[in-house]
């Protein structure tokens, strides 16, 4: 067999697995979340797939469509309103939520 790719692929699936766990616990404890069982976390963050950020990048833009959300699972995110900050969120938050849920718009960037 292939023993190293093995071990590596086996890493790569837990890492997989932990990030899925913290998702669904991060959505769990979100207000627009709470009291969802834990099959359906479980369904939607399954659904996730991780995208890298680099810092200062946007991600979400204000007064766009909104068609993702976000589990931010390290570093912190800053919020803006018309171009002000209102609000710095540290890891692990749900971003974006509303604007999914609800269609229309994003109220924040």
């Amino acid at each position: 067999g292939f023993p190293e790719e093995r071990r590596r692929l086996e890493q790569m699936a837990e890492a997989r697995r932990d990030h899925r766990n913290l998702a669904m616990e991060t959505l769990g404890n979100t207000e627009t979340f709470r009291g969802f069982s834990t099959d359906f976390l479980r369904v939607l963050s399954d659904c996730f797939f991780e995208q890298p950020m680099f810092v200062g990048q946007t991600f979400i833009t204000q007064n766009e469509p909104g068609h993702h959300l976000y589990v931010l699972m390290s570093g912190t995110a800053e919020i803006l309103v018309d171009g002000n900050q209102i609000a710095m969120v540290k890891a692990p938050a749900v971003l974006g939520e509303r604007a999914v849920l609800n269609p229309g718009v994003r109220s924040t960037a």
